[in-house]
């Protein structure tokens, strides 16, 4: 392979792990990032990388960054990783001019963020969304006072669920504080076991997907210990999906199956996600974003994987067994961690500072500060 790919997003693990996998296919791998030390900038795996402007804060001086790199570095694909790509959507139009761009148009990008318009999309699929309700008002919230411990409010933009409350007691619904503007939804809790998907997808096929489960988690929200699972219902929703929408670029689903085995989806990312962690090398996954691939890419063998650095700080919380937990810490493969490509591992404590730096300068969790220069909130 002799293309020339450019990833935004250095920051994430899920990034580092596709520079690797480009890089052992022959390819010439280039990052963008807005934090200062991305994970991804001591890897042999990156020839360069570049720090470019917050894009939620400077979007213009973003995209005409990303416009330079191309044009000084030859790129042929720009591969967006985190939610950078909805800037980077926006000006889908303006970038196309100089090369291709993994993304779908922005307002299919936005529709799918948005955790009440999906709600609305998904509602004739066989698998479906819980009931979901819309709140723009501290008003509309009275009806849920009663039973408030059968839902989950989230607003209608976030992420890792960072400011979810779920099964909630009424005292705490006076926490929310929706606006027409900044909105939220009431979504009815589905007890049972939680799924994630990790996709690529070009012009309505799919081309690579894996589901996969997070028995440990950073409290309530993202998942840091992966293990793949696959279920066929929801391959077949996830097929369904894209090809009713003809979507291109990555794609993310979370699900829960409850005791009965009936499957709800209950919210779609349109970007990169962890499950990427779950394919080795050897299942060739650079061939799906390059539409080379004679199948459908599904990994070879199930497989399982966690963020070492943080295991340790949040994975004894969720766990119900400490003996489990440690052998799953001590027997589980980093995301990170490489002896072929090792420097990253150092990168990602140099990281994780500036985003502890940003938490306790900005009064943010660490998820939060972690996307804070990125996040897209339906601005």
């Amino acid at each position: 392979m002799t293309k020339r790919i450019l990833l935004t997003g250095g920051r994430a693990p899920a990034t580092l792990d596709l520079a690797r996998m480009f890089h052992h296919a022959g390819a010439t791998v280039f990052v963008a990032e807005s934090c200062k030390s991305p994970v991804a900038k001591g890897s042999i795996a990156v020839r360069n990388t570049f720090h470019v402007p917050e894009p939620k804060t400077r979007r213009r001086d973003f995209i005409d960054a990303l416009i330079h790199i191309i044009q000084q570095e030859n790129i042929d694909l720009v591969i967006p990783t985190c939610e950078e790509v909805f800037y980077i959507s926006e000006a889908l139009d303006r970038l196309t001019e100089y090369c291709q761009i993994f993304t779908d148009q922005f307002p299919k990008l936005a529709q799918f963020h948005s955790k009440w318009i999906f709600s609305q999309l998904v509602q004739d699929f066989k698998i479906t969304a819980p009931e979901t309700h819309l709140i723009q008002t501290k008003e509309q919230i009275k009806p849920w006072l009663d039973c408030s411990r059968e839902w989950v409010f989230k607003p209608v933009f976030s992420r890792f669920a960072a400011y979810a409350m779920i099964q909630p007691e009424p005292t705490q619904l006076h926490l929310i504080q929706p606006t027409s503007n900044y909105p939220w939804v009431a979504q009815r809790y589905i007890p049972g076991t939680e799924y994630s998907t990790y996709s690529v997808a070009k012009e309505g096929r799919l081309l690579a997907h894996i589901t996969y489960n997070s028995p440990y988690r950073a409290g309530k929200g993202s998942g840091i210990y992966f293990v793949s699972d696959e279920q066929p219902e929801i391959l077949a929703f996830t097929e369904a999906f894209v090809q009713r929408f003809s979507y291109t670029g990555q794609l993310a689903f979370d699900f829960r199956k409850n005791s009965e085995g009936q499957i709800y989806v209950l919210e779609c990312n349109p970007r990169a996600t962890s499950g990427i962690h779950l394919f080795s090398r050897h299942d060739q996954l650079p061939r799906a974003f390059l539409d080379d691939a004679p199948a459908m890419i599904l990994p070879k063998r199930s497989s399982k994987k966690m963020l070492g650095l943080i295991m340790p700080i949040y994975g004894l919380q969720s766990s119900h067994s400490v003996s489990r937990f440690l052998q799953d810490m001590f027997t589980t493969p980093d995301t990170v961690f490489s002896w072929e490509d090792p420097i990253p591992f150092f990168y990602q404590l140099i990281s994780f500072a500036e985003i502890l730096r940003k938490s306790l300068t900005r009064r943010v969790s660490l998820m939060q500060a972690a996307t804070a220069d990125l996040e897209w909130d339906g601005d």
